[in-house]
């Protein structure tokens, strides 16, 4: 017997993605679960489209079996796994009336806790990004987007819903059945599956959001089968659960994925929709505290930058200012020196070394070595004159000592004449 159902999500694995589910059984108080992958969790969403839930009696036939976590489970094998809901067969009838006589008889069908659920509030507040219409069209990174907006208009009031095999493609009429392009087949059992386009606006931009058939029949609580069931209208009129989501606001969980073709306008797949007004009002008053708060940082950074700019300003007209004042001072400075060098020194140098430039000039027969020696000796005579006749540390060093050595080569060639 059938006693709980999963949560549908996907499974990657080498690259690729599947659907996978769980569904939980029970036989003679013993109980057991089995896992579905692709195809499988197909057919169960179609016989759980139907409506029936209680006293569902399954038969799995060449499934495999697992260990995991220390129990026992079973899973389908590609293309083997044979899955029958409520068996049309003598087995499967006397154990449905078995278990139905017995007072030990499963509880209805029930949710299965496969995974933590989410809260919505914290999935649609706090989990997921949130942007607007104008930023999931501009954005660069795939992913899921929580926007919130307003209905406006159904985009396909003629073909809100198409016909689906198993696989949930859609099929076309073909030789008095239905052939599927994905199965490559043609098939007999088909079924109505939503489909709905909507347009959705904000205050930044408007797009095309559709819902497929899991998040719809969880917006409306009814499956598509139930609403054709009771909608016998003329074709193009819209049924009432569809024709009343216009002009109400929802909170989108939306996903994006780069466009294929930028010639089309692009379209937005719905994951989640959150109807519930006390969350709306949670989602509107923190956008607008945050958008409050970004608003007052972009305003403080302007005038601080407007401010920095100005003392930029400020300071490169009074350091220019300052800097000429300095090197005007320096330059009347150094100027005045040179004019005490040049003044003073021939004066001084020519009185002190007279003699001496007497004696070398009377000997000028004599050795290199002797040459040498009064050379040196007028060049450290020269450096000491120098130390006294400069003023301290203002001029620089190398104009104290070059500057009376050129005097003294010119005075010396003087003499030698």
């Amino acid at each position: 017997m059938l006693t709980g159902v999963g949560t549908e999500r996907e499974y990657e694995r080498n690259g690729s993605a599947t659907k996978l589910n769980v569904i939980a059984m029970e036989a003679d108080g013993y109980k057991l679960q089995c896992t579905l992958f692709g195809t499988y969790v197909d057919e169960l969403n179609t016989f759980l489209a139907t409506g029936e839930t209680a006293n569902v009696v399954v038969s799995i036939q060449l499934a495999k079996v697992k260990v995991f976590q220390d129990n026992i489970h079973i899973q389908n094998c590609l293309n083997c796994t044979r899955l029958k809901f409520n068996p049309v067969c003598v087995e499967g009838t006397a154990f449905k009336n078995r278990m139905i006589e017995n007072d030990d008889t499963p509880s209805p069908l029930t949710q299965l806790a496969v995974e933590p659920s989410i809260d919505p509030l914290q999935d649609f507040l706090f989990n997921t990004p949130r942007t607007t219409i104008q930023g999931l069209k501009d954005s660069q990174q795939e992913g899921m987007y929580v926007v919130l907006g307003t209905v406006k208009q159904i985009v396909n009031p003629e073909n809100w819903y198409y016909t689906a095999c198993m696989c949930n493609k859609s099929v076309y009429p073909a030789e008095g059945m239905h052939f599927c392009e994905k199965c490559n087949r043609h098939v007999v059992k088909v079924f109505p599956r939503y489909s709905i386009k909507v347009r959705v606006v904000d205050d930044s931009d408007c797009a095309t959001f559709v819902l497929f058939d899991r998040d719809a029949t969880m917006l409306f609580n009814k499956s598509c089968a139930d609403i054709l069931e009771t909608h016998r209208a003329d074709e193009g009129v819209l049924p009432t659960e569809i024709a009343a989501l216009v002009n109400c606001t929802y909170l989108f969980k939306v996903e994006f994925k780069t466009a294929i073709s930028p010639r089309f306008e692009q379209s937005f797949r719905v994951k989640k929709v959150c109807t519930d007004g006390v969350i709306i009002n949670q989602f509107k008053a923190k956008w607008a505290k945050e958008e409050a708060t970004f608003i007052k940082n972009t305003n403080e950074m302007g005038s601080l930058s407007s401010l920095l700019d100005k003392g930029k300003d400020v300071l490169v007209v009074g350091s220019s200012s300052v800097q000429s004042h300095d090197l005007g001072s320096l330059s009347e400075t150094i100027d005045k020196d040179k004019n005490i060098i040049v003044e003073g020194t021939p004066i001084g140098i020519s009185e002190d070394l007279l003699p001496k430039f007497s004696s070398v000039a009377v000997d000028l027969d004599v050795g290199a070595s002797k040459k040498v020696s009064n050379c040196c000796l007028v060049k450290s005579t020269t450096r000491k004159i120098v130390k006294r006749v400069l003023p301290q540390p203002e001029i620089n060093e190398v104009e104290e000592i070059n500057l009376p050595i050129k005097l003294l080569k010119r005075n010396i060639k003087i003499e030698k004449i």
